[in-house]
């Protein structure tokens, strides 16, 4: 795990160093490593869940509108890619802070480069707006962590199989790592909290303007994958929420902001 943790900050410092006479160079911060750390722990996690791959038929065209939704976001410097996971029953994205990754089963319904750019806009706004590392710092027992040493106790107890944590360990140590693996779980299954979700919907819906993308494509988006909730018997879909909720948000933003 340490290794994964060290290749993905290498890879995130080689990104930032490559733009140095760009536009965008930004040295990394204090919160840029932590954000990175627990980047690191939900694709820890979504890994040993999923296959992901680059070799996609439409990963490149992904990362064409990924790369025009960073230039207008908080965080052209940020290296993010777009993965996809090879499950046609995951039909969501999920971003732990760093890559994005959309599922086969999400992409077999986007139609358009609208569509497309909704999701990933929505993704970059969640890592733009930190939301993976809150959602962990709001979480009661990880806090535990930073007490005992940080991210590196964090890090190394998380993914150890169930009953195998040594008996020293504390109760209290325990139940952290337990709700560390649910944040992940949480993340990769669920998205985040309706008030993340609003913001980062609000924040997507200004960068596909800027970028030149049409807002028709988020509610179009979401219509789509409230029909495909419907009608699923269960799988990712049996656990995200509703989606009948974010298409009134998402109306409602598109009404205020006229977008």
């Amino acid at each position: 795990m340490g290794k994964y943790i060290m290749c993905i900050v290498c890879i995130f410092l080689i990104g930032c160093a490559s733009q140095k006479n760009g536009e965008y160079f930004k040295e990394i911060s204090a919160q840029d490593m932590k954000e990175l750390e627990y980047a690191a722990l939900v694709e820890e996690k979504l890994y040993t869940q999923f296959n992901v791959t680059a070799a996609h038929s439409e990963t490149m065209r992904l990362n064409e509108i990924a790369k025009e939704l960073k230039d207008v976001s908080h965080r052209p410097y940020w290296p993010s890619n777009v993965l996809v996971i090879t499950d046609p029953g995951y039909i969501n994205a999920c971003t732990g802070g760093r890559d994005i990754y959309v599922g086969e089963g999400l992409l077999n319904i986007l139609e358009t480069d609208d569509e497309r750019a909704y999701v990933i806009a929505h993704e970059l706004a969640h890592i733009d707006n930190s939301h993976p590392m809150k959602s962990f710092e709001s979480s009661q027992h990880v806090g535990f962590f930073r007490k005992i040493g940080g991210y590196i106790a964090s890090i190394f107890f998380a993914f150890l199989p169930a009953g195998s944590v040594h008996p020293a360990v504390s109760i209290t140590a325990q139940n952290s790592i337990a709700m560390v693996n649910q944040v992940a779980s949480d993340i990769i299954y669920k998205g985040y909290k309706r008030s993340f979700e609003i913001e980062a919907d609000e924040d997507a819906l200004i960068m596909m303007r800027t970028a030149g993308f049409k807002s028709v494509g988020a509610l179009t988006v979401l219509t789509k994958l409230e029909k495909s909730t419907k009608s699923s018997a269960g799988g990712v879909l049996s656990d995200h929420p509703a989606y009948d909720d974010r298409i009134d948000d998402m109306q409602k933003l598109i009404e205020n902001t006229a977008l």
